[in-house]
């Protein structure tokens, strides 16, 4: 289930714009905003825009470096998420959860939420999000130097992507794709293999994006790239 926007205010719709607007280039602001998200919602009891602004919350986090703050918060959003059947931030919650959980040393963990988002959103025609925990499951298969499963994940995320209509988040997953996919040849020793990749990495990517993700060269062949 996911909230009827006719019922929730203009300025509060804006408010939520602006935070997933700002995610990824101000998530410093994310703090405030977030909060001043979470005090209308419980003075309002709106339990849809707590789990909203405590998945932010968690996000906002995860950009500072803090991960255990980051799974405190996204804990709180599930548990709203789940009890209220909100299936458009289950999945999110879930490969963020995630990818919180591997970074802290915790294959098994990280891999039980990944799958928990995938089954919820293969349900659904959210193909961005279901090509990103594609993707992190592959990332956490590459990081284990198991390139033949990680591609095999890689193949799969390219495959659903590529059935969104949003021609912009398309091409921010394919970029993705493609530096996984020559990782893992560089991996395998096929550097023919992953320098055809880096190069169609650079076919699409825009100068914007070099500037922004602070990829060159040299880091497009170590990068590991989770996705939220």
């Amino acid at each position: 289930m996911k909230e009827n926007k006719q019922r929730i205010p203009l300025d509060i719709q804006k408010l939520m714009s602006r935070i997933k607007q700002e995610r990824f280039y101000h998530p410093e602001n994310l703090i405030q905003y977030c909060q001043t998200l979470l005090d209308y919602a419980k003075a309002k009891h709106e339990p849809y825009l707590s789990a909203y602004a405590y998945f932010y919350l968690g996000d906002s986090m995860v950009s500072q470096g803090k991960v255990n703050d980051a799974i405190n918060y996204l804990l709180d959003g599930i548990a709203i998420q789940e009890h209220h059947s909100y299936f458009d931030l289950l999945p999110v919650s879930y490969n963020l959860l995630g990818v919180c959980h591997y970074t802290q040393g915790d294959l098994l963990l990280g891999l039980e939420y990944l799958y928990k988002g995938l089954n919820i959103v293969e349900k659904s025609n959210n193909y961005i999000i279901e090509g990103k925990i594609y993707n992190n499951i592959g990332v956490i298969y590459m990081e284990q130097q198991d390139y033949k499963n990680a591609l095999r994940l890689f193949e799969k995320c390219d495959k659903v992507s590529k059935k969104a209509t949003n021609e912009t988040e398309i091409r921010s997953n394919q970029t993705t794709i493609y530096l996984n996919y020559a990782i893992c040849y560089l991996g395998q020793g096929k550097i023919d293999l992953a320098s055809e990749y880096i190069n169609k990495t650079y076919e699409i990517i825009t100068d914007e994006e070099l500037a922004d993700q602070h990829i060159g060269i040299e880091t497009l062949k170590v990068q590991l790239a989770y996705q939220r």
